[in-house]
């Protein structure tokens, strides 16, 4: 904490002694919920420079920290994954915590309430969560304009990441058809040379979602043909990939199908559902897991995707899962990763952990 300045301090204080305590009392979804209410109205009242002063690190903004992640430029290193601003309703007070970057969604086509209550399961001494959202969205129309309120209102100065995921109740075949969908309705609010788009088949709480993948050349071709006839300037994409279910020798056809196909980057990784590192554990529910026990799970993925990326020399990674420390995020960059993101380390540490990786990066 010594490098930590005083004001981040005091922020750090009153997020670990007031607003998370008073969070965990909630039940998880309920207070996802709340905090985004709350955050909302932060962002509509003006208190945004209160947010910045509170929670805002020295390197958030610093030019040397830039970083090419993708054919995108991050403000830094450390972005916020897709899942907490789902339908991309405080972009602005979050740009203000000093995140690299942001991603907003998942968003499919049309509005779905996901899958039933409860849904959503804290584990604090795991320092783990499991979700079983499944999209749960207001549908990409009511996102897109809610983006575009956004930045008619406010100067968000990091990129912004759209993910995008399919409707439950669409057929597998007929999958890419609502990533076309999503990507049209979101195409217009895209900034171009600053925001980019996620592909998300890598959730395990859509029923025949990771699937994709045993078609994955198939599925790129005939979206990135599709897109093409949508955009007039080079979207850069992104791909989310799962901790599991693929075959060690198949994450060289994976990198290899995503860089001919065109994507710029592979986030690794998505939460898990397995069984056995549940039981570990002692986690019964259903869902994708996230957090700590998630990370050895998550490195060992980007340790092998990192030596085929590094073959085909054209695509980035991104390390996500169970990064709760700097120490985390920094042997995410050691195993390959160009940046981090983070999630669910967010809800246990607070914004103060956004500094914190930074200034542990700022050493490798």
């Amino acid at each position: 904490m010594n490098n930590i300045p005083f004001r981040l301090r005091v922020g750090n204080v009153l997020w670990q002694k007031g607003i998370q305590p008073y969070l965990f009392r909630k039940d998880p979804e309920e207070a996802h919920v709340f905090t985004i209410k709350t955050l909302r109205e932060i962002q509509r009242s003006g208190l945004i420079p209160l947010i910045r002063f509170l929670f805002h690190g020295n390197h958030a903004h610093e030019i040397k920290n830039m970083t090419l992640v993708g054919d995108v430029v991050w403000r830094n290193k450390v972005g916020l994954a897709a899942g907490f601003d789902k339908n991309a309703e405080v972009m602005a007070v979050m740009d203000a915590f000093g995140f690299g970057s942001q991603e907003v969604g998942t968003i499919v086509p049309q509005p779905q309430k996901g899958n039933p209550k409860p849904r959503v399961f804290r584990y604090p001494k795991n320092g783990a969560i499991v979700n079983k959202y499944g999209f749960n969205s207001d549908g990409a129309i009511a996102v897109a304009e809610n983006i575009r309120n956004t930045h008619a209102r406010f100067h968000i100065t990091c990129p912004i990441g759209v993910s995008l995921g399919k409707n439950k109740d669409t057929p597998d075949e007929r999958a890419v058809d609502d990533y076309v969908s999503a990507f049209t309705t979101m195409y217009p609010v895209l900034r171009p040379g600053i925001d980019y788009i996620k592909i998300n088949i890598s959730s395990p709480n859509t029923p025949g979602l990771r699937a994709l993948f045993d078609r994955l050349d198939e599925f790129l071709a005939e979206l990135f043909e599709k897109i093409s006839l949508i955009a007039t300037w080079d979207v850069p994409i992104y791909l989310k990939v799962p901790p599991d279910g693929i075959a060690p020798d198949q994450y060289r056809n994976m990198v290899e199908t995503a860089v001919r196909r065109g994507i710029t980057a592979l986030e690794a990784t998505n939460t898990t559902s397995n069984p056995a590192l549940k039981k570990e554990y002692g986690i019964t529910e259903e869902g994708g897991l996230s957090g700590e026990p998630l990370r050895t799970l998550a490195n060992d993925t980007l340790r092998i995707l990192s030596v085929h990326a590094k073959a085909a020399n054209r695509i980035d990674l991104i390390g996500v899962g169970g990064i709760s420390c700097g120490e985390h995020a920094r042997e995410k960059i050691e195993l390959g990763a160009k940046a981090v993101q983070i999630y669910t380390g967010l809800v246990f540490r607070g914004p103060i952990l956004i500094h914190e990786i930074l200034e542990k990066l700022h050493t490798v």
